[in-house]
């Protein structure tokens, strides 16, 4: 190591090889190799001197930053797709829960369409039909993983079961005309629910003309409207 007194205003003294510029510092760092003390030793260098190379520091730095930012990057990626495959598998499940939740809440009531004065309580029944196939229960999962457009027309679809609800209670029968004013509404959303889910994970929606109809409501298919559509022209004439 250099002693104080080898170091002077104008430079530095290195012993065996006499004075040394302080601009030469760098270079020579702090040191001389003791091993070859004397004629023929050397300097060794160390971080100030030409054996590092700053250039492959950086670049080795930098090469550290951008893997360690492009693992970063992708886990965030994967945990992404993970999270939308997650999502997309809670939706189909909880869309074809509510449509089965309704169907067997609508097989229900047209049951107790046909019983009419046979039940002795139609209000009682008419909501068990709802509370029992879980509907209320399965459309607030809905609302919490549906997109806007599936949980709007769902919601569409619940508004109209409860409204066959109510005339089912209200004791009409299902061949009247009070039942119909219902039913047919609530075929229409129900298909019109279909066709959201299908348009959404399918990316192609189901039409009328799929079925060879004209319409999703079921009214040109449906014996009592026919019936009832000619009586009302026979009045007319």
């Amino acid at each position: 190591m250099l002693a104080p007194a080898d170091v002077a205003a104008s430079g530095v003294r290195v012993r065996g090889r006499g004075w040394a510029p302080l601009s030469a510092w760098p270079v020579l760092a702090v040191g001389h190799d003791a091993r070859k003390d004397g004629a023929g030793g050397a300097p060794f260098h160390r971080l100030g001197g030409h054996g590092m190379e700053w250039g492959t520091l950086a670049a080795t730095l930098g090469g550290g930053l951008i893997a360690i930012a492009g693992t970063v990057l992708a886990d965030r990626l994967r945990t992404r797709q993970e999270h939308r495959r997650g999502l997309q598998a809670r939706r189909r499940d909880v869309y074809t829960e509510f449509i089965t939740a309704a169907g067997t809440a609508h097989t229900e009531l047209r049951r107790l369409a046909q019983r009419g004065a046979a039940t002795t309580d139609l209000e009682e029944a008419s909501r068990l039909a709802l509370t029992d196939a879980r509907v209320y229960e399965v459309r607030e999962r809905l609302f919490i993983d549906a997109s806007a457009r599936v949980a709007g027309a769902g919601q569409t679809l619940f508004e109209r079961l409860r409204a066959l609800r109510r005339a089912v209670a209200g004791g009409a029968g299902i061949s009247t005309p009070a039942f119909h004013e219902v039913y047919h509404p609530y075929l229409d959303a129900v298909w019109a629910y279909r066709e959201a889910v299908r348009d959404e994970l399918e990316g192609h929606a189901l039409t009328p003309a799929d079925f060879g109809w004209s319409a999703w409501d079921g009214r040109e298919r449906c014996p009592h409207c026919a019936e009832t559509g000619a009586d009302t022209t026979s009045g007319q004439r």
